[in-house]
């Protein structure tokens, strides 16, 4: 496979090249018998190699050298449909091989509509990264479309009568989930001229570009599954439709490096002129953009400290919140001085085990300023644990993001226990007859000592389960224990 001079071999598989740098180090010049890959920083000299030579393994990607020729050997306008389903369904711009395999789909006798639904159907599995997710109502799952896909939320988010017409066509059988997208998509693109919508257009244009020169022009994988869905989703968060430079930027090649095949190869994106038809100041929503890139996954036991980190275009704000309202603020994360950064430390280790669901939304304007937003993270559960059992510190969180917390009994904080004293100075009969006709009172003064989405552990002093479950029943004997248990620990609080 590898013919002329090298000053320093790459090692040759099958049709596989390994080359001991990243991508950026090397050029990549196509001949007539096929490639020579010059490295311009290290030591693999320059290596010639045959056109059998169809995979280019760097430290960082790997090069699909015949991405270009199967892009070639389909109508533009099904290449086109395939780059923007990515975009529509993933989020995200393709990898080479992802797009190479539904080529071949395509090829096989496939048609759009059906690889639409199984673009879908892949969607619907992976709802944190998505979006979409199997239980959406129609009018859900067109607004969803509105907002991840046509940059179309805030201020800019369609009317309800939009929203209904597209929604009406899954309802009435018209469009499926799949097919829909793409109707939504040429909608969109009608666009083109018109001076209040002509942006939406053209950031589908400019994510198209983008991921034309990334998986066809430049035949691009980076080499790990889970790398190349997430920087595949920075580098689209990254498009606006004013212009694709800051996308290109993260792309692993050295800035205006040609084709792998230059022959039929559209102008590099450099060079694409921006359209001139889209206003030069669309709304400011439209150059704000956020993705969640790392956050332990939904249901995960985590313990010790982790990082969540959402990249994207102009974010000012983003907070971690309860799953169902703003309030109360959980944390706000550290923002990158080019606003296309943030990330939050946490040390679960300075929060009591249990359980905690909170999403991440990402904000256009700094903190209480208004702005547009996105929730970059439905709400996740996770199951904090930590061994040892973390102490206490601050007041007992809130059951609207901790619906259970585990405290020692040293944790409980200092609560009046004059209510229990009143409650032990009644005679039998009457404490009796008051745990059977007042169980709401008496449950919600005790629930003021130990509230209701905690637990203690290690259990003692006969607390287990709800402490308050006593209550209604006939059998008094476990409430006086336990009131009386409770009378101490907040008395020797007081000393």
């Amino acid at each position: 496979m590898t013919s002329g001079t090298k000053l320093a071999a790459a090692t040759v598989v099958g049709n596989k090249a390994v080359f001991s740098g990243e991508r950026a180090n090397y050029t990549i010049v196509k001949s007539a018998s096929g490639y020579a890959v010059i490295d311009n920083a290290g030591a693999d000299g320059t290596t010639n190699l045959n056109a059998g030579a169809q995979r280019l393994q760097f430290t960082d990607v790997t090069v699909n050298t015949a991405m270009a020729a199967q892009a070639q050997s389909i109508d533009a306008n099904a290449l086109k449909t395939l780059i923007e389903l990515y975009v529509a369904f993933f989020n995200r711009i393709p990898e080479a091989d992802g797009l190479e395999f539904w080529i071949d789909r395509l090829k096989a006798g496939q048609n759009i509509d059906q690889i639409s639904e199984d673009f879908y159907n892949a969607a619907i599995q992976y709802p944190s990264l998505t979006g979409y997710a199997v239980n959406m109502t129609p009018s859900e799952f067109v607004r969803i479309i509105y907002k991840n896909v046509l940059g179309r939320s805030g201020d800019t988010a369609p009317p309800e009568e939009d929203v209904q017409f597209w929604a009406g066509r899954i309802t009435s059988g018209a469009a499926s989930r799949g097919t829909l997208i793409r109707s939504m998509l040429d909608s969109a693109h009608s666009f083109q001229n018109d001076p209040t919508w002509g942006w939406v257009p053209a950031l589908l244009n400019n994510k198209y570009t983008v991921g034309h020169y990334f998986a066809v022009q430049q035949g691009l994988n980076y080499n790990t599954p889970e790398l190349s869905i997430q920087r595949t989703m920075e580098i689209a968060a990254a498009v606006t439709p004013q212009g694709i430079e800051a996308a290109i930027d993260r792309i692993p090649v050295t800035a205006g490096s040609p084709p792998l095949d230059p022959s039929g190869s559209p102008p590099l994106p450099g060079s694409v002129p921006p359209p001139t038809q889209v206003p030069p100041s669309p709304p400011s929503q439209a150059s704000f953009t956020a993705a969640l890139v790392n956050a332990p996954a939904n249901d995960a036991a985590v313990r010790g400290s982790f990082r969540l980190e959402v990249r994207g275009t102009g974010i000012e704000n983003v907070e971690l919140l309860p799953p169902s309202s703003y309030t109360p603020v959980i944390a706000r994360f550290n923002i990158s001085a080019d606003k296309t950064f943030a990330w939050l430390d946490v040390d679960t280790t300075t929060m009591p085990n249990g359980i905690m669901v909170s999403r991440i939304v990402a904000f256009s304007a700094p903190p209480g300023q208004g702005g547009s937003e996105t929730t970059v993270m439905p709400a996740r559960t996770w199951n904090l644990y930590n061994d040892p059992q973390p102490g206490l510190i601050g007041p007992i969180p809130p059951a609207s993001f901790r619906p259970q917390v585990t405290l020692q009994v040293s944790d409980l904080p200092y609560v009046d226990p004059q209510p229990l004293v009143t409650m032990m100075q009644m005679d039998e009969a009457s404490y009796r007859q008051m745990l059977l006709s007042e169980p709401v009172r008496v449950r919600q003064t005790m629930q003021t000592y130990i509230p209701a989405h905690v637990s203690l552990y290690p259990v003692s002093l006969g607390f287990s389960g709800e402490w308050y479950a006593c209550v209604g029943e006939m059998s008094y004997i476990a409430c006086r224990d336990m009131m009386n248990a409770m009378i101490t620990i907040m008395n020797s609080r007081a000393r």
